[in-house]
């Protein structure tokens, strides 16, 4: 059944964002605000200025209505309560999305991952992007790895222009205060540039990108980002004495 989404706004790029409810969506909604014309979603309803809409990612009418005259997606997969609901979540529903938006003549896809995924190399080596992920067995981490390899069949059959984001823990600065220091940390203001920079760019086929701070003791380069999206981290994080 049709939902009754609106059309295509002549003159802004359309850009929907899944898992909107949660405080990244939030902020990339508060940030893109001016430039984009918005369509968010999520599993749960939260109160917004923008197009607003409650979906499972279903393989059905509403996951297709959902994505009609959208020309970019950021789709962040993860947010579900327990384990197989999050491995569901991040896999069939990245299926069906992505199979939507295919159809309807999605330009890009923006996957929000994980630099977990690489968190069993040894902390001395310098993973980059073209590095293997190792996953662990853990729920929300494999899960998050079965959602990039759902993204890279769409991508390696040239279905749909996409880039892998690899964020890594993200936080608000104030939130650290009195925390363990943790390598991985990425502020959610400089989360959002790295989104808004991918936005602002001709995506190849498929590509991965790493973004968190560039701190001394960062655990993973984000010199791709820097070279290739112009990502400039302003909140580098050091760790207390």
């Amino acid at each position: 059944m049709d939902r009754g989404y609106p059309a295509h706004s002549e003159g802004f790029m359309r850009v929907l964002i899944t898992g909107a409810a949660t405080p990244l969506g939030q902020a990339l909604a508060a940030d893109l605000s001016d430039d984009y014309k918005l369509r968010l979603s999520d599993r749960t309803l939260a109160e917004s200025d923008h197009e607003y809409f409650r979906c499972d990612l279903d393989h059905d009418a509403s996951t297709d209505a959902l994505v009609q005259g959208v020309d970019t997606i950021i789709h962040q997969p993860l947010g579900a309560e327990d384990s197989a609901a999050c491995l569901d979540a991040c896999g069939r529903c990245t299926y069906n999305l992505l199979l939507a938006a295919m159809g309807a003549g999605v330009k890009q896809v923006i996957l929000i991952s994980s630099l977990d995924l690489m968190r069993a190399y040894d902390e001395d080596m310098t993973v980059s992007e073209d590095w293997r992920p190792r996953p662990s067995t853990e729920p929300a981490v494999l899960a998050i790895h079965i959602s990039e390899f759902v993204a890279r069949e769409f991508a390696h059959d040239k279905a749909l222009k996409l880039l892998i984001m690899r964020l890594g823990h993200v936080v608000d600065e104030e939130q650290t205060q009195g925390q363990p220091f943790d390598p991985m940390w990425v502020e959610t203001g400089d989360a959002v540039q790295a989104v808004r920079a991918a936005m602002s760019k001709d995506l190849p086929g498929y590509s991965i990108v790493h973004i968190q701070a560039e701190s001394a003791k960062a655990r993973f380069s984000v010199g791709h980002a820097k070279s290739w999206l112009g990502y400039d981290p302003q909140v580098n994080f050091t760790e207390a004495l």
